[in-house]
C-alpha cells in the first residue's frame, strides 16, 4: 500500500516514506511547511480536543495548495 502524500519526503528521486511509526496526518500541522508555512497547530491542542479532525483536514488542504503552488512555480521558473 503506498503512503498517503502527507507522509512522503520529496527529495531528488522518488520520494521516501517518513516514520511510519508517527501518524503524520496529526503531525504535519504541527510541523508546518520549511520556508512556505509555519506550524498551524500545536500538539496539545490535537490531544486535548481543541481542534476537531474536520480542522486538521482543512489544514490539510491548506498546506496542499501551498505545496501545489510552490511546485507549480518551480516547474514555470
Amino acid at each position: 500500500m503506498e503512503s498517503p502524500p502527507s507522509n512522503e519526503r520529496r527529495g531528488g528521486g522518488e520520494a521516501d516514506v517518513l516514520n511510519p511509526h508517527l501518524d503524520w496526518y496529526l503531525w504535519r500541522p504541527c510541523v508546518g511547511i520549511d520556508g512556505a508555512c509555519p506550524p498551524l497547530a500545536r500538539w496539545p491542542e490535537m490531544m486535548d480536543g481543541t481542534l476537531e479532525l474536520v480542522d486538521v483536514k482543512q489544514m490539510h488542504c491548506v498546506m496542499d495548495e501551498i505545496v501545489y503552488q510552490r511546485r507549480k512555480e518551480q516547474d514555470n521558473g
